[in-house]
């Protein structure tokens, strides 16, 4: 999950919805408690992603269930690598809805980007909880 993070802090941005199965699309919701998981996705993302993407987290209900929508701003021009290993920063981009290992010359692209926010981005919204 966090190689797709890091491929959309390296490209337009985007949002991944946690509490949602990933191969029937249901609607599970997430266990424990909210706050819990919410942090808990917060420190993933500032210790495995660097530099720390810029990323909000939305909670909200949908019939009942619990579920966090992490949304990842783009990087505009910051390269930014996965580090599970310290040794081995691993780069990734997205292709057509998939994460990819970026190749040199996609980086490049990313670094060429420099100044550009991501204007016109727009990230979904979910029922905030009650």
């Amino acid at each position: 999950m966090f190689k797709t993070v890091v491929a959309f802090a390296n490209g337009s941005g985007g949002s991944l919805v946690f509490g949602i199965e990933d191969e029937t699309k249901l609607i599970k919701g997430l266990p424990g408690k909210p706050s819990e998981q919410r942090r808990r996705l917060t420190d993933l993302a500032r210790d495995l992603v660097s530099p720390s993407p810029r990323v909000s987290i939305e909670a909200g209900d949908i019939d009942g269930r619990h579920l966090l929508v992490l949304h990842v701003q783009p990087g505009g021009g910051t390269i930014h690598a996965l580090i599970v290993d310290s040794n081995k920063p691993e780069y990734y981009v997205r292709r057509d809805g998939t994460t990819f290992y970026a190749r040199p010359d996609e980086l490049q692209a990313v670094a060429a980007r420099a100044g550009d926010a991501g204007a016109g981005t727009t990230t979904p919204r979910i029922r905030p909880r009650r």
